[in-house]
């Protein structure tokens, strides 16, 4: 419980260390010198955009950061018997099967909401924007984000049974499939967060009428 506690905290000290400048670069050029868009749905989607952004960033260096750790310190450490006499879900999780199949079953809304969100379809549109331009998109945000934790538990179950393995001092590939699962929702992850970024950069930069 320690070790997740610290964990969580340099994810998230980290990922608000890495959003800090964006988040002020937008503030400064799309809310305070813009006197006109001091609206609710400007601060709302602000909040929603670094937020994202936070947790997003957040998740890929908490996915990450068992595998860096293992390989900095060029050793891995026995696992713990205790660890695998634990309930009947902590059980199922060690199972490569198992948790392959619940990280692939995790994913998909998430891996669903990309496919539409690409297909540029009228209907998905409007599921993830607002009707009224001067209203937030608070639903369909709060839509993509679900999804999108969903792939990050996805994530992290998919990799459980390949940390215990490189605990135990097994190899990184001894669980192929679930080892794909990872990078793959990995890839996807940050490959979303790398077209927010994108996408937003010209308003981080100042650009007149970026959106």
């Amino acid at each position: 419980m320690k070790n997740i506690t610290t964990n969580l905290g340099s994810a998230a000290l980290i990922s608000f260390l890495l959003v800090l400048p964006f988040m002020i670069l937008d503030f400064w050029f799309q809310i305070v010198n813009k006197p006109t868009a001091l609206s609710l749905k400007n601060y709302t989607d602000f909040i929603l955009l670094f937020g994202f952004l936070w947790l997003a960033l957040a998740a890929i260096i908490l996915i990450l950061m068992p595998f860096v750790r293992g390989i900095r310190a060029g050793k891995t450490t026995m696992a713990n018997p205790e660890l695998t006499q634990g309930n009947a879900m902590t059980n199922i999780l060690a199972n490569p099967t198992s948790a392959a199949v619940i990280s692939f079953i995790l994913a998909l809304p998430f891996v669903t909401v990309l496919s539409l969100a690409s297909l540029d379809l009228e209907f998905v549109a409007y599921l993830l924007t607002n009707p009224d331009p001067d209203q937030p998109d608070v639903l369909g945000s709060l839509i993509v984000l679900g999804a999108f934790l969903l792939a990050v538990l996805g994530c992290i179950i998919a990799r459980a049974p390949i940390l215990r393995t490189m605990q135990a001092g097994g190899s990184l590939l001894a669980h192929p499939i679930n080892l794909i699962l990872a990078v793959v929702i990995l890839s996807l992850v940050t490959m979303a967060v790398g077209g927010i970024i994108v996408d937003q950069l010209p308003c981080f930069l100042g650009v007149p009428n970026c959106d």
